[in-house]
């Protein structure tokens, strides 16, 4: 009968509805900055030449947002991404061959995402976010003084993304915030130059939350 009563006690304090000081703080306009770790998931950014070897690996990534409470449970994002095209695994693999190059780019994605409160326990917050993105993605290698832009990393490419925030209200006003995401963007690449038409990445990051 104990076990019992314990074991829905701490089923009600899960589900409890937050108190109003946090609700006030978990349902404001909030702006979102943080910096990470991008990882490319599946073959699209292994070589056609050599399939062993990564042409784009992982690299740092820069993620701001803006979110706007809907009501007491939901909100709305517009997030903008950045995460540098790294092909030192590339370079190494050509260094190797008595070849030197250099590559450079850029994978940028804006997207729209409505975000549902998962779980609000005291000052801590989890909530899903899921909605379409857009991928603006460029590269280019340099060999030999000449520059060779990447077609399959070329041009604007159309997808989704949905992932986990969690927030840890430190102050009134500021939360620190912990996100782990996929964004997906089928037919971005061409599959002529590149073993998958899908870029998918999956960015992992850490940073602030400031409430307005």
């Amino acid at each position: 009968m104990k076990t019992t009563s314990l074991i829905s006690s701490l089923l009600a304090l899960l589900l409890a509805v937050p108190s109003a000081h946090a609700q006030a703080r978990g349902l404001r306009t909030s702006v979102g900055l943080r910096a990470g770790y991008s990882m490319p998931l599946g073959d699209w950014g292994k070589s056609p030449v050599v399939p062993s070897i990564d042409m784009i690996g992982g690299s740092h990534a820069i993620e701001i947002d803006c979110d706007f409470a809907l009501g007491e449970r939901w909100s709305l994002a517009v997030e903008g991404g950045y995460a540098a095209v790294n092909g030192s695994a590339w370079e190494d693999y050509a260094a190797q061959c008595g070849e030197e190059l250099r590559i450079s780019g850029s994978l940028m994605h804006c997207a729209v995402l409505l975000r549902p409160q998962l779980l609000m326990i005291g000052r801590s917050l989890l909530r899903l976010e899921l909605g379409p993105a857009l991928l603006f993605a460029s590269g280019e290698e340099v060999f030999d003084g000449e520059r060779y832009p990447y077609d399959f990393l070329g041009g604007m490419s159309f997808g989704g993304k949905a992932g986990l925030e969690y927030v840890h209200l430190v102050a009134e006003n500021i939360g620190l915030s912990l996100r782990g995401a996929v964004l997906v963007f089928p037919s971005a690449t061409d599959p002529a130059s590149s073993p998958a038409g899908t870029i998918t990445m999956v960015p992992l990051s850490a940073g602030l939350r400031i409430f307005l």
